[in-house]
């Protein structure tokens, strides 16, 4: 079986009630040097990454939305 794409579940950054990004402390302890093994694994194996997005979207104001996987 060949995935085309790996998409993480919203939680691998929000939480309940905790709209955060990946320059959140929260992130940086689960993730210390972030995702980039990751992606060049799954690069490596030909899978995009993606995030799956609640109904919701992400964040509780227009500005975090639009800045959650800012760097």
């Amino acid at each position: 079986m060949q995935l085309d794409i790996y998409a993480f579940d919203a939680g691998l950054i929000d939480g309940k009630n905790i709209y955060e990004s990946i320059n959140s402390q929260r992130f940086k302890n689960k993730f210390p040097k972030g995702l980039e093994s990751t992606y060049l694994k799954a690069k490596q194996n030909g899978v995009r990454l993606g995030l799956w997005g609640g109904p919701d979207g992400f964040g509780d104001t227009l500005e975090s939305a639009g800045n959650i996987l800012q760097t």
